[in-house]
């Protein structure tokens, strides 16, 4: 594959014949000479044994989560697998993509995690990545050098760690293709790094047009994970996260649609996500179900 030859079209959405992480693949590997990484034999895994499941060698902690590698459970392993496999073109893309799942835990469920029964006190997730441009992963006793793929994700809610693996790899991919959170190489997008505008996810303050699109796109990930998980496992519970996310995703389409400016790959990746965000909006909105639960505000 050459650059020239990249159809960006097909790039944006998990593709049921993997065209997409072919693609990235092709990137990531110009940009740092990533290859897949291969889990070590014996380690715990997700996605059909293509995902190593290990702990977070950065050892990051904030006041929200801790490790959960030590006292992971298999159920828990299961629970998050069965949904990140409810979309199969995106399980798919995952165990192409994606080299790590660093677990976490939520502090108020670390107090309890020995216990027989869990604390689910909070659905949802908090996630984060490590970028894997830098030159070296050689922290905290961990000597590998290889640039590696990886979510940092809370486990508690089984759904909401799919949708935290799910968001995170939005970005990844982004990335990959050269759009970055505050600035981009200009290869898909033309809008200055000091041009705001309207974010779906943040209400603060502005924010450039990749941060834009990385909410968007990052919510499209783990939205249309939600959608099979409505289908395939619970409507009930994937409504939950759909009534929150659903306008969200309508607001961001409706700004990148105003003020996105891109070269001509741009314009073939940017009008597919956004074809299919509008499809997303479609989709979840006929599959959500009562819920007997206030939407936020």
């Amino acid at each position: 594959m050459i650059y020239a030859d990249i159809d960006w079209s097909r790039v944006a959405k998990p593709q049921p014949d993997g065209y997409d992480t072919t693609v990235l693949a092709f990137l990531l590997h110009e940009q740092c000479q990533w290859t897949k990484h291969v889990p070590a034999p014996g380690s715990i895994t997700i996605v059909n044994g293509a995902v190593e499941v290990a702990d977070d060698p950065y050892k990051m902690e904030t006041t929200r989560f801790v490790s959960a590698f030590e006292d992971l459970t298999t159920e828990e392993i299961q629970a998050v697998d069965r949904h990140l496999a409810a979309w199969p073109d995106g399980y798919t893309s995952l165990a192409a993509f994606l080299d790590y799942y660093w677990p976490k835990r939520y502090r108020s469920a670390a107090a309890s995690a020995r216990q027989v029964v869990r604390l689910r006190e909070s659905r949802g997730s908090s996630s984060s990545h490590k970028d894997f441009r830098e030159p070296s992963n050689r922290h905290n006793g961990w000597t590998t050098d290889t640039r590696v793929t990886n979510a940092i994700v809370t486990v508690d809610d089984p759904e909401g760690c799919a949708e935290g693996i799910y968001h995170e790899v939005g970005h990844l991919r982004l990335e990959t293709c050269g759009i970055q959170i505050e600035t981009h190489d200009n290869r898909l997008l033309l809008n200055g790094p000091d041009e705001m505008y309207d974010s779906p996810i943040r209400f603060d303050k502005q924010r450039p047009m990749c941060a834009v699109i990385h909410g968007l796109y990052s919510w499209l990930m783990l939205t249309e994970n939600d959608i099979w998980c409505a289908s395939r496992i619970s409507a009930r519970d994937a409504s939950k996260y759909m009534k929150r996310n659903l306008p969200k995703i309508q607001n961001g389409i409706a700004e990148v649609e105003r003020h996105v400016r891109t070269t001509p790959a741009g314009e073939l990746f940017i009008s597919h996500m956004l074809d299919w965000g509008r499809d997303i909006v479609a989709r979840g909105e006929a599959a959500l179900v009562p819920t007997d639960e206030a939407q936020p505000n």
